[in-house]
């Protein structure tokens, strides 16, 4: 009977077709695969596991696994008799040293597999080399690390985030060490950025940079954020907007620290307001210049003397024959020196005929003139003395002899200045 059916053209197409089926699984499966039979004997394996694992691409079926490979790693011989007994293995990745010194990497299995009546009839051998995979990945942790690493060494917050949303999905360690705030905070919360704005800067830093990211405009703007200890921290925000088919897609910055640089700039305004206040108070002339030889400061005092603007002061305001003793402190004082002088030189007010009647002088007093290769500063203070002029004749010290200056009275410049001033 047995015999007969085994002769059974339907029979034997149906485990034919049956075998084909199993061998275009097996072919198909990803990475190298072997079904092995409760003594370890092959019973099929695919053309992965022919061409890498069978020694010299000899056939293996039929052969005992263990004879094919005598020197089995203790740890896998226990995982295929796991494996008969029912219990599965997995290994996501595991370097083999090679006979030639070299190594792969490799995810294996053991999976049990069960006859008709439910017993366990053997194993299947999964094993994939993930060799290229793991090298990947390690170069791509290499230079995650080492762009963390640069990250680390720039002092600002080195920050990525959705341009449709503002959310954050990436904020560099420094934001903790700047703000306080750990930097899950800054990605867990969709607003945080906002949120954390100053109150008085928060509603125009939010339209700016809304308004430059819908543009698809970098832009950079500054404003101040509250710290976790409630200190104020100014940043000032350096933005990039990535674009993608010519939408914003990311938004990726700098947030540098500028408070420092804001406390300065506070002083500055500070310090310039109290001279302008005690400039302005002082019961004298007060004006400064540059290289250019033209006024760049000037207290209302030398304004309503003069009644001259700003781009109007210079030397070419000094009566002709005045300029000569302006010039020569100027043209004989060295780097890095400044020289004092008192003289009485005429200066010319805005009304010309109020020059020639009235005669306007200026009593200079410790006009300091100070050169440098790129820049000469004249800061000069004085005041009317013309009524007393006109009383008493002015006292002017005497010019050293031996020095000489003459101007060009159309350019104000000296034409020629020589001295021989003791040192």
């Amino acid at each position: 009977m047995h015999d007969t059916d085994a002769q059974d053209p339907g029979i034997v197409e149906g485990l034919r077709h049956s075998q084909e089926r199993l061998q275009f699984f097996i072919d198909h499966a990803p990475g190298a695969m072997a079904m092995l039979d409760r003594d370890m004997r092959y019973i099929a394996v695919n053309r992965e596991w022919q061409v890498q694992h069978a020694p010299a691409g000899a056939p293996v079926l039929g052969r005992c696994h263990y004879d094919v490979y005598p020197d089995m790693k203790p740890e896998w011989r226990a995982a295929h008799q796991r494996g008969l007994s029912g219990q599965p293995t997995k290994v996501e990745q595991e370097r083999v040293a090679l006979p030639d010194g070299s190594a792969i990497w490799l995810r294996w299995e053991v999976q049990p597999w069960y006859d008709a009546s439910g017993a366990v009839g053997g194993v299947v051998l999964f094993v994939e080399d993930i060799t290229v995979r793991v090298q990947s990945e390690e170069a791509a942790r290499v230079a995650r690390q080492n762009l963390s690493d640069l990250i680390g060494t720039i002092d600002g917050i080195v920050w990525e985030a959705d341009a449709a949303t503002f959310r954050f999905t990436f904020v560099s360690a420094q934001a903790e060490r700047l703000l306080g705030y750990p930097v899950s905070a800054w990605i867990d919360d969709p607003g945080f950025w906002a949120s954390h704005i100053h109150p008085a800067d928060r509603e125009a830093s939010v339209r700016y940079c809304l308004e430059c990211t819908q543009a698809g405009r970098d832009h950079q703007f500054d404003y101040r954020m509250i710290a976790a200890d409630g200190r104020v921290v100014w940043l000032q925000d350096r933005v990039t907007v990535h674009l993608v088919a010519g939408r914003p897609a990311t938004l990726r910055g700098v947030m540098v620290d500028i408070t420092e640089r804001k406390r300065a700039e506070a002083a500055m305004r500070e310090s310039e307001e109290r001279f302008r206040a005690l400039a302005d108070s002082a019961p004298m002339l007060v004006w400064t210049s540059g290289l250019d030889r033209r006024c760049d400061f000037f207290n209302r005092r030398r304004l309503e003397f003069t009644g001259r603007a700003l781009n109007d002061f210079g030397f070419t305001l000094l009566a002709a024959d005045d300029r000569a003793a302006a010039l020569l402190v100027l043209g004989t004082t060295q780097a890095g020196e400044s020289q004092n002088t008192e003289s009485t030189p005429a200066s010319r007010a805005a009304d010309a005929h109020s020059v020639q009647n009235e005669r306007y002088a200026g009593l200079f007093r410790h006009a300091a003139a100070t050169r440098r290769p790129s820049s000469i500063t004249w800061h000069s203070s004085g005041w009317n003395a013309t009524h007393r002029l006109s009383a008493s004749p002015p006292n002017v010290r005497p010019r050293p002899q031996g020095l000489t200056c003459t101007v060009n009275p159309t350019s104000c410049e000296a034409a020629t200045i020589s001295a021989n001033v003791p040192r």
